[in-house]
């Protein structure tokens, strides 16, 4: 059946996984997920209903956003921590769902295509994405919501919708701080009215709103104090224990003695897989000039066209470049970041689904799926995992995807 007679389309098929996603959390995720991170954003949203100091909590529940973040967590701070964790997985569930409707949308611009194909593509997407959603599901973490904010704001500026895409990507930004580089992307892309209405957004969401909060001089004393400590995070990396997926992280750990298991932590089992004893400052050095290199590369093959060239598919291949190159450049990217890995491959599943020999990119899509599998302990053990994550292959995972995505937009232009 076509048209509105057709049962499995992409909006069923969506609506059907958040409510699987709600049940599976509500049966099994939430014992374990209120112990972990929510209970840090609970804790600091409770803080700004009793007019408390957000960052006064150490140790596990020690809050480490921007103070907008404390008041988007204070409504589920209303209930006690058990009952509101049941909303945040409505979030969570919710936010995941949206991602996978707007990566079809963006994947399969057309109707027609994403009828016949969004199935496919979204199993193959969630091959890869799935078990960074475990990752997050089970520490209730932020970086669904916020993917979904940086999303929808992509979204709405590939549309045409500048203005509502500019704030929403602020928005994003404004809970964790790495979705800014779609706002300097959408300036390489001179895309100003999203620019200009995302700084006015970042003002907004960092200075306005919460100044009706504690007022303009507490809310300055606050900001200051987190990008002190943001500063001291960065200036710490490299550190002794190199968890993170990135390519600084990855360089750390190849180049210096650090541990480099992130799952034994405290027995006998850690190790370090380096192949040279660099200098601090020598790694420093290579790092960055690898940050470097990838971010000319990613700039390169998304050079501005003029309006008559810009497309909406080669937009998206551009944006799906850029969530790759601030998973591999950041220092702190952990498994659970690579969750928006889900764009880029959908962009690329749905370009082989469409146009089956091409085996090179079929190749990269399938490598790809085993590597991000093979981070899983539920499926290879907790051995197997710890040497798969110490050598990144959820990063090398996004380096195959990025390579397909530059070979799928070569093809396009050509």
């Amino acid at each position: 059946m076509t048209g509105k007679g057709k049962f499995l389309n992409s909006r069923t098929l969506v609506f059907l996984l958040f409510l699987l996603l709600l049940t599976a959390f509500a049966f099994k995720a939430a014992p374990r997920s209120a112990t972990s991170d929510f209970r840090r954003y609970h804790t600091a949203g409770r803080a700004v209903l009793d007019g408390t100091d957000i960052y006064a909590a150490e140790g596990r529940l020690q809050f480490k956003y921007l103070p907008c973040f404390a008041q988007c967590m204070a409504p589920f701070a209303l209930l006690d921590i058990s009952t509101s964790i049941y909303l945040w997985y409505a979030v969570i569930a919710l936010g995941f769902t949206g991602m996978l409707l707007i990566t079809l949308r963006l994947a399969l611009p057309e109707k027609e295509k994403r009828k016949k194909l969004s199935i496919a593509v979204a199993v193959l997407a969630l091959l890869i994405t799935g078990r960074f959603f475990v990752d997050n599901a089970r520490l209730g973490q932020i970086n669904i919501p916020v993917a979904l904010l940086a999303f929808a704001g992509l979204y709405c500026v590939i549309k045409g919708h500048e203005r509502k895409g500019g704030i929403l990507t602020a928005w994003a930004a404004c809970l964790k701080f790495m979705p800014i580089m779609l706002i300097a992307y959408y300036a390489w892309q001179r895309r100003w009215r999203a620019v200009l209405y995302g700084l006015a957004g970042i003002f907004l969401f960092c200075f306005m709103i919460p100044t009706l909060t504690w007022g303009w001089s507490e809310n300055w004393s606050m900001l200051k104090g987190y990008a002190d400590r943001r500063g001291k995070m960065v200036q710490s990396v490299p550190q002794e224990d190199a968890p993170g997926q990135s390519v600084p992280a990855t360089l750390n750990r190849l180049l210096r003695p650090v541990r480099a298991s992130s799952l034994h932590e405290s027995d006998d089992r850690s190790y370090s897989i380096n192949f040279a004893d660099l200098p601090v400052k020598t790694v420093n050095m290579i790092s960055l000039a690898a940050v470097i290199l990838l971010t000319i590369i990613v700039a390169w093959q998304t050079r501005p066209q003029s309006k008559e060239k810009r497309n909406s598919q080669h937009e998206s291949i551009g944006a799906g470049l850029v969530l790759i190159l601030m998973l591999l450049i950041s220092p702190e990217a952990r498994q659970a970041h690579f969750i928006t890995l889900i764009l880029p491959a959908g962009l690329l599943a749905a370009y082989v689904l469409d146009n089956s020999r091409k085996y090179l990119e079929w190749a990269l899509l399938i490598i790809a799926i085993l590597l991000t599998l093979g981070t899983s302990s539920d499926l290879i053990g907790d051995a197997a995992t710890s040497y798969a994550s110490a050598y990144s292959c959820v990063g090398l995972a996004a380096v195959l995807l990025g390579v397909g995505l530059v070979r799928m937009g070569r093809k396009l232009s050509a």
